[in-house]
């Protein structure tokens, strides 16, 4: 209930990756007064399915999951954090379902098809080749039964990136700033981040900021 419980946090981890990756954020939350859902992202872990669609269908997923926490623990608020992909998805499923009600980003691409060309390109020595990285992207969203340009990630509460980050440039954080149409938004860069582990790189600031955050939005 409310008066145990700061809020259920939801836990979204990043292409090629599962639940396990959040175990020791998770750990930390709970002793932090937190309930915590980990969970799957289709087609990865345990969890069924052949295609990610990059928060098209994810979105909807995580409300299934909203739907369960209101049932178990009525009174609780309900947040995201997200990681990467994982990140991109918090954020359609705040724009999408309004019960979620903040949510921390971390490392999230702000447009899909620039981000499957920079990856294109960092594996082909540099050489980019958009046509490609375009024709790509058309067939997975047809095989994936998803639609490519309308997974442009809105509305997060508070964005974190690094700015050494090699996967997704700190660009991308810039710009999902400059889109959020909440009137409560933060973006926190984080000098020689990388993609991963930011809290490492950025000390024992970084996550107590994040925690504030999560508390602060807790209580209102």
């Amino acid at each position: 209930s409310r008066d145990s419980t700061q809020a259920s946090i939801i836990l979204v981890h990043g292409i090629g990756g599962s639940k396990e990756d959040f175990t020791n954020l998770a750990a930390t939350l709970a002793n932090e007064g937190f309930d915590v859902w980990l969970f799957d992202n289709r087609a990865h872990g345990k969890s069924g399915g052949l295609y990610s669609t990059y928060g098209f269908y994810e979105k909807m997923d995580i409300s299934e999951i909203v739907t369960t926490i209101q049932k178990e623990t009525p009174n609780t608020k309900i947040g995201i954090w997200g990681n990467s992909l994982g990140g991109a998805i918090a954020i359609q499923s705040l724009a999408f379902d309004k019960r979620i009600e903040f949510g921390i980003i971390e490392s999230a691409f702000s447009d899909l098809r620039q981000i499957v060309y920079d990856y294109q390109k960092r594996f082909c020595y540099g050489v980019g080749l958009k046509f490609a990285s375009d024709i790509a992207l058309n067939e997975a969203g047809e095989i994936a039964n998803f639609i490519p340009d309308e997974v442009k990630p809105l509305q997060p509460v508070i964005i974190c990136h690094g700015d050494a980050d090699m996967h997704i440039n700190v660009s991308n954080a810039n710009a999902l700033y400059e889109r959020i149409e909440s009137k409560e938004k933060e973006l926190v860069i984080v000098k020689g981040g990388a993609h991963y582990g930011l809290s490492e790189t950025a000390g024992p600031a970084y996550q107590k900021k994040l925690f504030e955050f999560l508390k602060n939005q807790s209580t209102k």
